[in-house]
């Protein structure tokens, strides 16, 4: 799996495609998938997403991209999607 520290500009948008593919082959739920993230994110984004688990009871993994998009897209990229 790759890393994902959200350093660079739109990186997000090539890492959430990525584990869309290989957990829809592997069949893998949503628990295995956040539990996942915590090993593959580094520095500033596994911060933020201990943060996140801590404040979002159930996370699914639709809520991480979600808050992804939120927090690692640029306003350019914001702005494209509406």
């Amino acid at each position: 799996w790759p890393t994902f520290e959200g350093e660079e500009e739109y990186n997000h948008l090539e890492f959430i495609p990525w584990v869309n593919r290989i957990s829809e082959k592997m069949g893998m739920p949503d628990e295995m998938i956040t539990s996942k993230m915590l090993l593959v994110y580094k520095g500033v984004v596994k911060d933020w997403l201990e943060e996140l688990m801590e404040d979002t009871p159930h996370l699914t993994w639709n809520n991480i991209k979600e808050s992804m998009h939120e927090r690692f897209g640029t306003d350019a990229w914001k702005d494209t999607i509406g």
